[in-house]
């Protein structure tokens, strides 16, 4: 384990990760794993807590619904895959804070980054959220190559419609 300190913000720090990921010959050679919100494993446990929780609210007699603060949108992605598996949720809401992208782009229909502002919950201080990419996989039918397309013109203009 090494801890390494960076110039930038939490995109910058995922971008770098991601590019090791994409490294093939780098990934396997050091038999790299991440623990983030970027691994499927995480979101499965946090799928279950979504349904304790709506357990305890009185479900399945009675759809739920959540409010999630996000940032990298892994928490309320698995909302939204438990909701998939078959929860009775009404609505999934995400709360944000000035760094609002996921908002914008839920109420726009466009992904349009603007700059990190530093505020009192850097976790939620994001622009480029990497479970939004699982989002769009679902809402292009599976598509790989579709997602691909969205994601480089992100890469490439800082934004995508």
């Amino acid at each position: 384990v090494h801890a390494l300190s960076i110039e930038g913000n939490f995109d910058d720090c995922q971008g770098l990760v991601k590019d090791m990921f994409n490294d093939h010959g780098f990934r396997d050679r050091v038999s790299l794993s991440g623990v983030n919100s970027i691994n499927w494993a995480r979101i499965m446990a946090q799928i279950v807590y979504y349904f304790s929780s709506a357990l305890s609210l009185g479900s399945p007699d009675r759809p739920v619904s959540f409010t999630v603060p996000t940032g990298n949108f892994g928490d309320i992605f698995a909302g939204y895959a438990a909701k998939r598996m078959g929860l009775p949720v009404e609505r999934l809401i995400i709360a944000t804070n000035d760094n609002d992208i996921l908002a914008r782009t839920l109420a726009s229909g466009e992904y349009r980054t603007k700059g990190v502002f530093a505020t009192t919950s850097p976790s939620m201080d994001i622009q480029v959220s990497s479970n939004f990419e699982r989002l769009l996989f679902e809402a292009a039918g599976r598509d790989a190559a579709t997602v691909r397309r969205y994601m480089n013109g992100l890469k490439q203009s800082g934004a995508f419609t």
